[in-house]
């Protein structure tokens, strides 16, 4: 065989090498396309994931109904509390020992009225069960809304 056929025999050999490779390439092609079970089956996981993400809300619009009564009803019972609670300050915490007080005066240990020294806690305390229930409130309803 001289040198020109071997070379065509070569050529010849890679043209059909080529052509096998290109009809296999097509015929394969086709089989990376999403089979018809494979789409079943993606449509029943977003069904799943729809009907769970609506429980997750229906959770959250629950337990946003209960935090809203449960804030309603705090409000309310602090709000009810009228009574002062009063606390009253010593009228003098330095007294001198050994000087006697004046007779015509009142002492309010023994009885007499010291306005001055009363103190009605209830709006501070009023304030820091608001604040503090509103916030369990808070959490309940977090941890309520919790999937």
């Amino acid at each position: 065989m001289t040198p020109g056929q071997i070379l065509t025999i070569v050529k010849d050999v890679a043209i059909i090498a080529g052509l096998i490779f290109v009809i296999l390439w097509i015929r394969n092609d086709g089989k990376n396309v999403v089979k018809l079970q494979d789409l079943q089956a993606v449509q029943q996981q977003i069904a799943s994931n729809a009907a769970q993400e609506a429980a997750w809300q229906s959770q959250r619009q629950e337990a946003e109904a209960q935090r809203v009564q449960d804030t309603q009803t705090i409000t309310a019972a602090i709000g009810a509390h009228r009574d002062p609670l009063i606390v009253r300050v010593p009228a003098s915490a330095n007294t001198v020992p050994g000087v006697a007080p004046k007779t015509a005066s009142i002492c309010p240990a023994s009885g007499g009225d010291d306005a001055g020294s009363r103190v009605d806690l209830r709006p501070a305390v009023a304030a820091f069960e608001l604040k503090y229930e509103t916030v369990l409130a808070d959490c309940r309803s977090a941890l309520s809304q919790w999937p």
